[in-house]
């Protein structure tokens, strides 16, 4: 039997693993469980990131487990590998974030890790259906003005460019009320994996390396 464990950056990421992930993965033969990376600080620095997954590798040897993680872009610490060769604003935000998985794995130095880092954030996945904001009792105004930065950048995992406007920044200022715990996955979870895949290139890779794991079984 395959054990995946989901290292997430919070509460929000794992419950979405939960809600949406562990369903579409789980079969007979795997198991999925999550993990909440806030309990050792938010951000916490990589050295932090670093010890707490290797404890995870250490605490679960057998050969089949195999790791992952759900950690965003935004906020990542300066200590992260790779984190100032690169930057995504002098290139592609593609081969950054690639750059950046390779050498976290390199880091991590271990053939059963999976690393996986969300273009920009959690709250990107939201944009892919911005219609599934009525779950906020939303006036036609709000969703409207959701589904033009959807549709501005085109690209859904694109959305970004400073703090300010960051995925969360920008729904925060259509949504005062928004809550990312209570509504981030609510609204994921009317999405439905399929939109959001399709909406989102990168994750979609994610999600196949995943189900790949069920041939290996």
């Amino acid at each position: 039997m395959m054990h995946l464990h989901v290292i997430c950056e919070g509460r929000t990421e794992q419950q979405f693993v939960n809600t949406l992930l562990m369903p579409h993965l789980a079969k007979p033969a795997l198991a999925v469980s999550t993990r909440d990376l806030g309990g050792v600080g938010k951000p916490p620095r990589y050295a932090r990131i670093k010890k707490f997954l290797l404890n995870k590798l250490k605490d679960d040897p057998r050969p089949a487990s195999r790791f992952t993680t759900l950690i965003d872009l935004y906020g990542l610490p300066p200590d992260f590998p790779g984190w100032a060769r690169g930057f995504y604003s002098e290139g592609d935000p593609y081969s950054y974030i690639n750059l950046l998985e390779r050498e976290f794995a390199n880091d991590i130095d271990d053939e059963r890790f999976i690393p996986y880092i969300q273009l920009h954030e959690y709250e990107t996945l939201l944009f892919s259906s911005p219609q599934t904001f009525d779950c906020l009792s939303a006036t036609p105004s709000q969703v409207g003005k959701i589904a033009k930065i959807a549709q501005d950048f085109g690209n859904i995992e694109l959305i970004n460019r400073s703090r300010q406007t960051a995925p969360s920044k920008r729904i925060e200022g259509v949504f005062p009320g928004y809550d990312k715990v209570a509504n981030g996955v609510d609204i994921a979870e009317l999405i439905g994996l399929p939109t959001l895949r399709e909406k989102c290139p990168h994750f979609n890779e994610w999600i196949t390396k995943l189900e790949q794991l069920q041939e290996d079984l």
